[in-house]
């Protein structure tokens, strides 16, 4: 993240990196049921593969001088407009998560670093890159969302976490919350969380 930083950070600069694994998928999803929540249409199975071979790495900052949210992929930065696919999946990502953001505590000392009625004047930057090619079948979209929405969380301290990350990483690709956790998974349609999140 340095490299995409200014030569003198700003001050009230808070970072958050994270990891995800990616999968490969042994019995698909053939269409979605919802495009909206993008759930899928009938249940699947993915093989969740080991991070120390292949994995995202995704880094967020947020300070109120960043003049606005911006995402880097793979080293490239990504236009934030209609030329772009993954514009608007990221901005629904940090959209929702600006509206469930918590007090946010320094877990070393425990004093207020942000108040959760301060984070709408903050902007995002996030870098994200694969240890792995994209576009080779191995869920490069599904890691990098769960990362996202796994490093924003961890920032704004969001206090129900597992809910979240499944119902706004759907915002950006079909089911992934497989991606932070198990080997070998089913995804079932449509997901329990889905439906709870939209309640």
């Amino acid at each position: 993240l340095p490299t995409y930083l200014p030569a003198m950070p700003p001050p009230d600069i808070i970072i958050e990196t994270v990891t995800a694994p990616t999968n490969i998928a042994c019995i698909k999803y053939w269409g979605k049921e919802s495009v909206a929540f993008n759930t899928p249409i009938n249940s699947s199975v993915s093989v969740t593969l080991d991070q120390k071979d292949l994995r995202s790495i995704t880094t967020v900052a947020a300070s109120k001088a960043f003049g606005a949210d911006r995402l880097w992929l793979n080293g490239s930065e990504l236009k934030m407009d209609a030329s772009n696919s993954h514009a608007k999946r990221f901005q629904t990502c940090v959209k929702e998560m600006r509206k469930l953001a918590c007090d946010r505590v320094d877990p070393a000392t425990g004093a207020l670093q942000v108040a959760r009625g301060d984070w709408p004047a903050y902007h995002f930057h996030v870098v994200s890159r694969n240890t792995f090619p994209t576009a080779a079948g191995l869920a490069s979209s599904a890691a990098g969302y769960a990362c996202l929405v796994f490093a924003l969380a961890k920032l704004v301290q969001h206090d129900a976490f597992f809910a979240a990350t499944d119902y706004f990483a759907r915002a950006g690709v079909v089911p992934l919350l497989g991606q932070l956790f198990e080997r070998l998974r089913r995804c079932e349609e449509p997901s329990v969380l889905v439906r709870a999140a939209a309640a």
